[in-house]
């Protein structure tokens, strides 16, 4: 879980703080909010979706290696958090649009909801199990993240379908790469676990870059020259997503 916590933290957390700068001052130009905000969601996506999808793909090599074989038992619970995970990036990105547009109460309610819900899941998944209870955050979190796609068409005018766009490369290349290492990974001679958990990362790198290459490679190379602009000093970011 620190883990997972940590990759949103370095990847995710500082672009929303940039959403946070930066949409207020775009909130009359609707527009350019929308591109600004899904050029934030590619480049959020791309980086961060490749990232939870390898922690759960190669946990069976990492987690002895970095905890110790007594974790191993603890994988299927790793890897359904590295999935969770996935939902965070769309997820994180709902607050700075509700502040940007003043709707400070929404923000209010919807954390009280959340505080219930979570109490609410976990009191009922304790009591058939550790995988119940993450099955039913992994529920929990796809539908926040359906449900703030509604909120942004609410108040943003977004819609729900070109939100689904935004993620949808990044998810296509990630479930790509997590389908087709395994099965390239069988025909490895019998490695040390440290050489495997190498080659493993190694051919899923290269299973999701020639994925987004050939199948998006425009809306790549688009969000990569967006990652310039957003980091800037200035906190100016480019609204040219191809």
């Amino acid at each position: 879980l620190r883990i997972s916590e940590l990759v949103t933290q370095l990847f995710v957390a500082p672009i929303s703080n940039v959403a946070h700068a930066v949409f207020p001052k775009l909130v009359n130009d609707r527009p350019a909010l929308e591109k600004v905000y899904r050029q934030m969601i590619l480049l959020c996506s791309l980086a961060v979706f490749p990232m939870y999808g390898g922690l759960a793909l190669t946990a069976n090599e990492w987690v002895p290696l970095l905890l110790g074989a007594k974790w191993t038992d603890a994988v299927p619970i790793i890897q359904a958090i590295g999935w969770i995970g996935l939902a965070t990036v769309v997820n994180y990105f709902q607050p700075p649009v509700l502040v940007a547009f003043k709707r400070n109460r929404l923000i209010f309610y919807q954390g009280l909801a959340r505080i219930a819900i979570t109490t609410t899941l976990t009191a009922i998944g304790v009591q058939f199990g550790m995988t119940m209870v993450l099955m039913l955050f992994l529920v929990n979190a796809y539908g926040y993240m359906i449900y703030n796609w509604y909120i942004l068409q609410q108040v943003m005018g977004r819609s729900i379908r070109n939100s689904c766009m935004d993620i949808a490369p990044a998810m296509v290349a990630t479930l790509g790469m997590c389908g087709v290492t395994p099965i390239l990974a069988d025909y490895l001679p019998l490695w040390p676990s440290p050489i495997v958990l190498a080659a493993k990362i190694t051919l899923g790198c290269l299973i999701y870059g020639g994925i987004l290459l050939l199948g998006f490679r425009r809306v790549a190379i688009g969000a990569l020259r967006g990652a310039k602009a957003t980091f800037a000093p200035s906190t100016a970011v480019s609204t040219d997503v191809r």
